[in-house]
């Protein structure tokens, strides 16, 4: 057994033994899509610009054959809610066959964590958005930056002392049942993305993603910047109509809701037939007034209109945030994937 660290992005040989870990263990699976790692590589590449951040990706050898992969990760200041310092394992994959290595390897990946003075672990987590272990409904589509993973990966973080702390919760529509439902709020006007006048609307994103989620289980707040770069990049294949924005009587926007096609789907050159709704957010004082639902009901219209569009998926809802539960169940939304966060104290 060897074990190889990959230090940066120039160990082009190394990123390839990275790679090539996911397509041997998921060769036969037809949900895993393989464009998941091009976004792996764009996101390494981007923390490596990043001062703060420690990124370090492992891969097991058998016989030269790459047969696990994990990604150890270290930011400065960040802390556990016991106020420990916390650190991150992700891209967590390893061959059925070779499941008996899975201990010594995730080890190895604590080691690194350990020497940086970590002393509480998340797994998995990468950034905001690619983060939790699936442990369920594994037949349901692999979508655009969602993440996926072996059944048996669960029972491995539990044997070795990971205990499950946030359990969230997906569901799901397909055409025959998105729902058909017409109301107004007065109070609340919606209107689809501007792609034309995108500094201003990226302004009113960072800002509001700062005030709504701040609060929020995990979230780091990111620079102007770090969204300027991230959405930039997600340009290409945004699809404006189904980014939708409120604002209240004085045109103030005040929520948004981020709906992307799956660009998986693009990337393997397949029709693009699912959506992913990502984030909902809105401003503190404009909650419990029908801002998200308004937005929610624009998007429904939209998607019944745009017949390419079959399956959307709504991700991820926290299992305790009733609320929000119970109006999605409400309008016929169908229970889909669950996923996990796990942590461990060192």
């Amino acid at each position: 057994m060897n074990i190889i660290q990959i230090k940066d992005s120039s160990e082009k040989q190394n990123l390839e033994l990275f790679l090539e870990v996911a397509r041997n263990v998921y060769k036969n699976d037809k949900i895993w899509s393989p464009s998941s790692d091009q976004v792996f590589l764009q996101r390494y590449k981007s923390y490596e610009q990043k001062k703060d951040v420690s990124v370090t990706p492992i891969i097991l050898l058998e016989d030269n054959i790459p047969c696990a992969r994990a990604v150890a990760i270290s930011k400065n200041n960040l802390t556990s809610s016991k106020g420990k310092k916390q650190g991150w394992i992700s891209y967590f994959d390893i061959s059925k066959e070779y499941q008996s290595y899975a201990n010594s390897f995730l080890d190895h990946a604590e080691n690194i964590l350990k020497e940086r003075e970590i002393e509480s672990i998340l797994v998995p987590r990468f950034d905001n958005s690619i983060a939790g272990l699936q442990i369920s409904k594994f037949e349901l589509p692999h979508t655009f930056l969602s993440t996926y993973n072996l059944p048996f990966y669960y029972d491995i973080f539990l044997n070795r002392g990971y205990k499950t702390i946030k359990k969230f919760l997906t569901f799901y529509y397909t055409r025959e049942n998105i729902p058909k439902i017409r109301f107004r709020f007065p109070s609340i006007r919606t209107r689809t993305f501007d792609s034309s006048n995108f500094e201003s609307e990226l302004e009113s994103f960072h800002e509001i993603s700062l005030k709504s989620f701040e609060q929020t289980f995990g979230y780091i707040p990111r620079t102007f910047d770090e969204d300027y770069e991230m959405v930039k990049s997600m340009l290409p294949f945004l699809d404006n109509e189904l980014v939708i924005i409120a604002e209240n009587k004085q045109e103030e926007v005040i929520g948004f809701l981020t709906c992307v096609p799956d660009v998986y789907q693009q990337m393997q050159g397949k029709n693009v037939t699912n959506v992913r709704l990502m984030t909902i957010a809105v401003l503190p004082e404009y909650r419990k007034r029908g801002t998200a639902i308004a937005m929610c009901l624009h998007l429904m219209r939209n998607l019944i209109k745009k017949v390419e569009y079959q399956y959307l998926e709504i991700s991820s809802i926290r299992e305790d945030n009733i609320p929000s539960l119970k109006l999605i169940t409400r309008f016929g939304a169908q229970k889909g994937k669950e996923y996990v966060i796990l942590e461990k104290e060192l």
